[in-house]
């Protein structure tokens, strides 16, 4: 299993509350084949008595996959291999480096 934390920074970026509105709205999207999506999700609070943080932070649990990216390690690979600017001349990939597009 993968464990994800996190500490949103609003109620609206929780993912973990987002998850649960989708499995509660699309109860299938669990079983597609295709999706990944996560297989609990939880909301961690204080301690009684201790003063509540602004924001919990909260855990989601994913099936782990072996060689599979977050869409955040795939958007800085694509990054570095595909710099803009005064750097652009540098790129690895040859249409990029040229023409500054790339298929």
């Amino acid at each position: 299993r993968l464990a994800k934390c996190i500490r949103p920074q609003t109620e609206q970026l929780s993912e973990a509350r987002e998850a649960e509105r989708l499995r509660r709205a699309s109860p299938g999207l669990m079983a597609d084949e295709h999706a990944v999506f996560p297989l609990a999700a939880f909301l961690c609070v204080g301690a009684p008595g201790a003063p509540p943080p602004q924001q919990p932070y909260e855990i989601t649990v994913f099936e782990y996959l072996d060689g599979c990216h977050s869409v955040g390690d795939l958007v800085r690979m694509f990054e570095r291999t595909h710099p803009t600017g005064c750097l652009q001349s540098t790129s690895s990939c040859t249409s990029h480096r040229n023409s500054g597009t790339c298929e």
